[in-house]
């Protein structure tokens, strides 16, 4: 659900196209940049269209092949940089009641981008901390979500115990990008 990023988007200060084929998501955005109800199958836009191309917890909603025409599709509309972030694995996810595009139908593993030239590091903190929704398990949720920020450094070097992947690909010919690692205040 795209909607929840516009003010960080905002805040950057950046020019954003919004894509999602569900329209409720769309107009729950309360911002000024642009929603299109469209299919990540076909992006109806030019090659390079975009500096950076990013889906935040889209593929894993999607059946594999379609998944994998998406990501297709964000790498020829992207100039520069493709973003990606999924859980780790299978997460079963059932639609929700406004949002049956909630749904978790694939599961994806840190090797299935690396063979696509994609850099990987994990988000979320670890899996086991989390469930449905990405809410933390344990309670109350701001311990949750405090243990799992504290642990996010030695997630972040090792994908396969982590809540989530974030794989990013530089379309720039600069090789593979490697994230820093987060730094702590």
């Amino acid at each position: 659900d795209g909607a929840k990023w516009g003010p960080v988007w905002d805040e950057l200060g950046l020019d954003v196209t919004m894509i999602d084929r569900n329209l409720p998501s769309l107009q729950q955005c309360q911002s000024p940049w642009r929603g299109i109800v469209a299919s990540g199958a076909s992006l109806p836009f030019r090659r390079a269209s975009f500096d950076a191309v990013v889906a935040l917890d889209v593929i894993e909603h999607l059946p594999k092949e379609p998944a994998y025409s998406l990501i297709e599709e964000m790498e020829r509309v992207a100039a520069q940089t493709v973003i990606i972030s999924t859980p780790y694995g299978f997460l079963p996810q059932p639609p929700a009641s406004d949002n049956p595009y909630q749904e978790h139908i694939s599961s994806w593993l840190p090797e299935e981008f690396e063979q696509r030239g994609y850099a990987v590091v994990g988000v979320g903190g670890p899996r086991p901390l989390r469930g449905m929704y990405a809410l933390p398990r344990i309670r109350p949720r701001q311990l949750g979500e405090l243990i799992s920020m504290a642990l996010q450094p030695i997630v972040y070097k090792i994908p396969s115990i982590a809540f989530g992947v974030l794989a990013i690909k530089s379309l720039s010919g600069s090789g593979k990008l490697r994230p820093s690692a987060p730094q702590r205040p």
